[in-house]
């Protein structure tokens, strides 16, 4: 069950993190991608200057 825990984690940090990114960078930028393990995650985004 503690992985079920950790990846629920994740999960959610990726949407807090993607929300931040939005803010700073504007809403021009997206998820191009993401993975999550027990021990990390990855958040890939694409951001173009406008």
């Amino acid at each position: 069950k503690e992985w079920r825990t950790q990846l629920s984690q994740h999960h959610t940090a990726t949407h807090i993190v993607n929300a931040a990114a939005r803010h700073i960078l504007g809403e021009h930028i997206n998820q191009a991608g993401a993975k999550k393990t027990l021990k990390r995650s990855h958040l890939d985004i694409t951001h173009f200057a406008k």
